[in-house]
């Protein structure tokens, strides 16, 4: 299996770690639902779904809004996940060093399986987490393709940790309304994780691979920390979700409504080896 190197730079700074994919075009794919004539590098997807700001309306029950969210498919659910990254594109592509827009999607589809199947066990993006305590109370209450936690929300307990070190997305207030639309679930999930690569090279000093790295644990934990002897956490977690990248991508699945899953035999060789090398 050939590998590339991908150069990262993040936050202008020339970093030495790698985003590994294969040569495979992932464009390849015969199931787009985009114009297959679009530059994707330079012009993105263009939302072929015509999803806005909001996948539901805002007036709508909270059960209405799971509802719509809990018909999309997975190549829905792939497409609402582009159309936040192709929206902030310019800053995504920064903070994680990467310019290849396909290899960043790639990198998201990994987080939402990892998170949530991509839908592909039938509930399309709606999926919620830790609802025990009520609706905000636990911090990792969490909904949507990527797990986004009521902690990215503005207005959220005031004892959580603020993430105000994103001021080019906008940081939505915390009500039933926001927290349950999947695409400001996604928009908001992406800003989080925006946010830790931020803390992850000011705070931590993380450099190279361990940039994304550490913003995929904060995402998941709340903390960047570098942690060198829990290798079993990043076994399981932020190399798990590289794997499934490169799955996605060598594959030639960025476009369809095919998935696949945590610990899925056919992502065995992605997982060989360190898969950030």
């Amino acid at each position: 299996m050939k590998k590339t190197n991908i150069l990262l730079r993040a936050a202008g700074l020339c970093i030495s770690g790698v985003l590994l994919f294969g040569a495979m075009p992932a464009s390849a794919d015969s199931s787009i639902a985009h114009d297959p004539s679009r530059d994707v590098q330079t012009q993105g997807v263009g939302n072929p779904f015509g999803y806005g700001d909001r996948n539901t309306p805002e007036n709508a029950s909270t059960a209405e809004i799971r509802a719509i969210n809990h018909a999309m498919s997975v190549q829905e659910v792939k497409y609402a996940l582009y159309k936040e990254i192709d929206e902030h594109w310019d800053l995504i592509s920064v903070r994680l060093g990467q310019t290849d827009r396909e290899k960043v999607y790639a990198l998201f589809l990994g987080i939402g399986t990892r998170e949530s199947t991509l839908g592909g066990n039938g509930d399309g993006a709606d999926i919620e987490t830790a609802y025990s305590q009520g609706f905000g109370v636990s911090s990792a209450h969490a909904y949507g393709t990527l797990q986004t936690a009521v902690t990215a929300f503005a207005d959220a307990d005031p004892t959580f940790m603020k993430e105000e070190d994103v001021p080019e997305m906008y940081q939505y207030s915390l009500t039933e309304a926001n927290f349950y639309d999947a695409i400001i679930s996604d928009h908001m999930g992406i800003r989080k994780i925006m946010h830790f690569v931020h803390v992850g090279m000011t705070d931590e000093g993380l450099t190279g691979y361990q940039v994304v790295r550490g913003a995929l644990k904060g995402f998941n934990t709340g903390w960047a920390t570098y942690l060198p002897d829990d290798t079993g956490y990043y076994k399981d977690y932020p190399d798990e979700i590289i794997a499934l990248a490169h799955w996605y991508y060598d594959e030639g699945h960025l476009y369809d409504n095919v998935f696949t899953w945590t610990n899925d035999q056919r992502v065995s060789a992605y997982r060989e080896g360190d898969p950030w090398e």
